[in-house]
Parts: C-alpha cells; sequence; structure tokens
C-alpha cells in the first residue's frame, strides 16, 4: 500500500550533477572498485572525477548546507576536527597527520555526498538499487578471487592492504551489504529471475562469510536475523529472519574442519576445550582480549586526545618494548575503543553519537512509515537499520573506525530521513484534500 513516490521528482539541474557524480561515487567505492582496478593495473580516472563533480555540485545546488540540519552529521564533523585537533599531541605527529589528511581528503567527503544530494524519495530508490549492485559485485569478486590462506581462512589477497583483503573485512563488508540485496529480493516487482539471481549470490555471499571464520561477522549475521524476525511481517518475516541461520546451519555442515573449529570456539570455554586443538582460534581470543584491555588502558591514560589517530598499535608496541616485553604491535580490534584510545573519550562521544543519530532517525522514518502505511519506505528503513546495527556489532570486533563506510551510511541515513518525511508529509497533505 502507497509504495509509490507522490512528490514532484522535478530535480534542479546543479542538484541532479550532484546526485549522479554522489552517488556514483559512494557505489565506486562500496563495490570496492578503486582497490579491484589498483590489483588488475587498470587506470582510475573515474574515480578522480566523480569527487569533484560530486562536491561542485554540492556547492551549486547548496548541498553542504542541506545536511547539517542533522546532528548526526554535526557530530561526525566534530569527530574530523578533533582528528586535526589531536594530531599536534600525537604520539606520532607526522603519522597521524598523514592519516588525518588522507581522511579528508578522500574518505570525509563521504559524508556529504548522498545527504547533500538526495532531495527526493525517488532518489533513495535508486541508490538502494544501486547499493544491490555494488553487494553483488563484491560477493561475485570474492567468490572468484578469495582463496584460503595458510590458516584456512578465505581472504583476498590482492597483493597490498586493501579494504577487504583481510578475512574479518571482508566478512564485514558482506554483513553491511547483505540487507539491501534482501530488500531488492523481497520488494514487490523484482522479476523472478533478478530474485533467483539475488538469492543464489546470498548463498555464495553467506558461504563467503562462514568460510572466513569471522566470529564477529557470525555474531553480526546472528544479530540480523533477530532484528529481522522482530521486525519484519508475515512471509518476509519467515523468509529473511529464519532463512539466513537455516542456511548458515546448512552451509556450515560443509566448511573445512580448521574454519568449523575457530567459528565453535566461540560457544567453547578454555575449559571444556582442554585437550582440543583450538590454536590459532584461542591466540586469536586472547591476543584481542589483550588490545582491547590496552585500548582501554590507553583511553583513560590519554582521555582528551589520545595516542594520536592509527598509533595504537605503534603505541602499544613502543610502551611494552620500553618495559621490555613483547609488543603486539597490532590494532585494538575494536572500532569504539580505537577512537577512544587513539584520539580521546570526545571523539568516541562524536563517534557513538552520530552513529546512534543515524539509527534515530531512519527509526523515527520506519515508526511513521509502518503506522501511515508507506510499505516500500518501511521496507527500506527496516533494511537499512539492519545494515547498520549488524555492522556495528561487527565493528566491535574490527578497526573499522576510519573506513569510507561510516560516514557514507550516515549521509544515507540522514538523506532517507529527509526525503521520506517529506514524501509523507506530502502523501498527508494530498490525502487531506
Amino acid at each position: 500500500m502507497g509504495s509509490g513516490s507522490v512528490v514532484e521528482d522535478y530535480v534542479e539541474p546543479a542538484a541532479r550533477m550532484a546526485f549522479l557524480a554522489s552517488v556514483a561515487m559512494v557505489i565506486f567505492r562500496m563495490a570496492v572498485m578503486p582497490e579491484l582496478l589498483a590489483f588488475v593495473g587498470a587506470p582510475l580516472p573515474l574515480l578522480y572525477l566523480l569527487a569533484p563533480l560530486a562536491v561542485i555540485g554540492l556547492i551549486a545546488s547548496g548541498g553542504f548546507a542541506r545536511v547539517y540540519r542533522a546532528t548526526a552529521v554535526w557530530c561526525w564533523t566534530g569527530l574530523v576536527i578533533l582528528m586535526m585537533a589531536s594530531t599536534p599531541f600525537s604520539s606520532w605527529i607526522g603519522g597521524s597527520a598523514q592519516h588525518v589528511i588522507s581522511y579528508v581528503r578522500v574518505d570525509f567527503i563521504c559524508l556529504f555526498a548522498l545527504a547533500g544530494s538526495i532531495t527526493v524519495w525517488s532518489q533513495v530508490r535508486s541508490t538502494y538499487k544501486y547499493m544491490a549492485i555494488a553487494g553483488f559485485m563484491v560477493i561475485a569478486v570474492a567468490k572468484v578471487a578469495a582463496k584460503p590462506g595458510g590458516d584456512g581462512r578465505l581472504a583476498l589477497d590482492l597483493g597490498f592492504d586493501g579494504t577487504i583483503s583481510n578475512p574479518n573485512d571482508l566478512a564485514a563488508h558482506i554483513v553491511l551489504m547483505t540487507p539491501f540485496l534482501l530488500y531488492v529480493i523481497a520488494k514487490s516487482g523484482t522479476s523472478n529471475l533478478i530474485r533467483a539471481v539475488l538469492v543464489g549470490t546470498l548463498g555464495v555471499g553467506l558461504w563467503i562469510v562462514l568460510g572466513t571464520a569471522s566470529r564477529g561477522a557470525m555474531i553480526s549475521m546472528g544479530v540480523m536475523s533477530l532484528y529481522f524476525f522482530i521486525r519484519m511481517r508475515g512471509s518476509q518475516r519467515i523468509f529473511i529472519g529464519l532463512a539466513l541461520p537455516v542456511a548458515a546451519v546448512v552451509l556450515f555442515m560443509f566448511l573445512p574442519q580448521s574454519t568449523t573449529t575457530r567459528l565453535m570456539s566461540l560457544f567453547v570455554t578454555a575449559e571444556i576445550s582442554a585437550g582440543q586443538e583450538l590454536g590459532e582460534a584461542e591466540e586469536s581470543f586472547q591476543s584481542r582480549s589483550y588490545l582491547v584491555k590496552k585500548s582501554i588502558e590507553y583511553t583513560l591514560a590519554n582521555p582528551v586526545f589520545g595516542v594520536g589517530m592509527d598509533q595504537f598499535a605503534n603505541y602499544e608496541g613502543m610502551a611494552q618494548r620500553a618495559l621490555g616485553q613483547r609488543g603486539n604491535w597490532h590494532q585494538s580490534h575494536n572500532s569504539y575503543t580505537q577512537v577512544s584510545s587513539e584520539l580521546g573519550i570526545p571523539a568516541l562521544v562524536c563517534f557513538l553519537g552520530a552513529l546512534i543519530s543515524t539509527l534515530r532517525l531512519v527509526n523515527t522514518l520506519y515508526r511513521r512509515a509502518r503506522r501511515e502505511g508507506h510499505e516500500e519506505m518501511e521496507q527500506m528503513s527496516s533494511c537499512f537499520l539492519a545494515s547498520m546495527i549488524a555492522y556495528m556489532t561487527c565493528i566491535t570486533f574490527l578497526s573499522c573506525a576510519y573506513r569510507f563506510t561510516l560516514p557514507a551510511m550516515i549521509s544515507l541515513g540522514v538523506a532517507m530521513y529527509f526525503s521520506g518525511m517529506r514524501e509523507l508529509d506530502q502523501k498527508k497533505a494530498l490525502a487531506g484534500r
């Protein structure tokens, strides 16, 4: 009921250019195309063209000013300001400065891209289709290029440290994109052929996630399934809420022994596993626990500015060496303590404020759409919330705080809220005539 757009879809030329360039830039990155093109040695002229076009369009259409209607955007901007402010106090000023400059130059634009360029609901609908295409591309490339490493875990060997080259990062990115594929599968009007292709793609994606043996991704998939089961209605609840865990159990039976052992370490305590070969999984758990404890320790010792952006690994290693002990020399493996330990507690407040505010905005849209019978908007809002909640769960076990994905998702959430509310207001006004 009421899934069609009722707002006039005319968009000013500058705003249209901003939208086309912005959505292309975001989808280009969500599909991880820059890394894949670099891997095959292809030139990247499109990547360098899209961002300037998006900036020009946003300036011409007033998009930059428009995004600051949302508290989430103010919070994330505050986070970036604190990145800069913390640099002079970094344990390695040069290293932090390099990362801050790179973030502002390459990733910060993602915060404004969709929120500043999307003005009508039909553009949100188009963006969702492109997000599903990006998810399809990521899974397709992973199916072809992901190979078991020395520990038996699936990973993309790109020859350099890419966004999804690590098994855990690959799994997290697929988790993030899964709800957009589910939306296209579940929505009315999707052809049976496309639905069948995407169902198969999701099956492959789930197999890859399990094959990475990422315990954080496994937990996130469970959280996503639970969310859908609670929020969805009727047959969609059965399909999405139950199909994922059932498929996971079936696929789990065909995984290599090393992978199943690592995943099962989530549920096997040290006492129960005595005498069993948990090996790498147990060592990984102990290492991560140590790093999280250290990140909390460094947060409390450096509560205002932290130890410097991207400097936790160096700081920990040097500190342990000074004590005559062996350092771990790894990131904190927790995005929240990554921010607090490297940028300080005020930065963590901004980080959490942006994420929570985005969830509240889209949840408000979801509730109103459900109350007023806009089924499409209800489903799209639910899928966005599932993606964000699952990803926020996943990054509890990963150091992904400075990736482009979070500002891009915040931008999409803000765009959904304002264009969705406008759509619903216009629908209500028309119904009252």
